[in-house]
């Protein structure tokens, strides 16, 4: 764990798409909105997050609706063509796993993915990343002693 404190949040697997449940660990900033938005419900209320319609507490039922509704408070741009979509934090997600060094199988239950094929397809590789590996290959070798200019290896 990276700092601060860890909590864990298991999904139904019902409610997966996999039908497999998913123990997220939430830490630091993310545990923290948690345990306020668990203390500040009533203890009648299952969810964390609800919405109260016409006098009933409810489940929030469209994710959409929610989500776009965030957006518009955060100042993002919620119409095409640069509307920003929830799915488009898996990529975001899987990007910065990646970047940060997490492996692959540990960044692959994070997200949920059963099979290398389904973390692929999320873990876009731009051209920045590319050039950072070229650039860490030539500093191994370089460690390693070899000249690359030439065939031979150094010292």
């Amino acid at each position: 764990m990276v700092g601060g404190r860890a909590r864990r949040d298991p999904s139904r697997p019902e409610k997966v798409k996999n039908k497999n449940g998913l123990v997220l660990p939430l830490i630091d900033e993310l545990a923290d909105i948690i345990e306020r938005r668990r203390a500040a419900r009533l203890e009648r209320i299952p969810w964390v997050f609800h919405r109260i319609i016409k006098g009933r507490i409810q489940p929030v039922g469209r994710f959409d609706k929610a989500w776009k509704t965030a957006c518009k408070q955060a100042g993002l741009p919620v119409e095409r063509p640069v509307k920003k979509h929830f799915h488009d934090l898996r990529r975001t997600t899987a990007r910065n796993l990646n970047r940060a060094g997490v492996p692959d199988p540990i960044a692959m239950q994070l997200m949920g993915h059963k099979t290398r094929a389904m973390y692929d397809r999320y873990n876009i590789v731009n051209e920045e990343d590319m050039r950072d590996a070229l650039a860490k290959m030539q500093q191994r070798l370089r460690m390693d002693g070899h000249n690359l200019g030439t065939k031979e290896k150094q010292g």
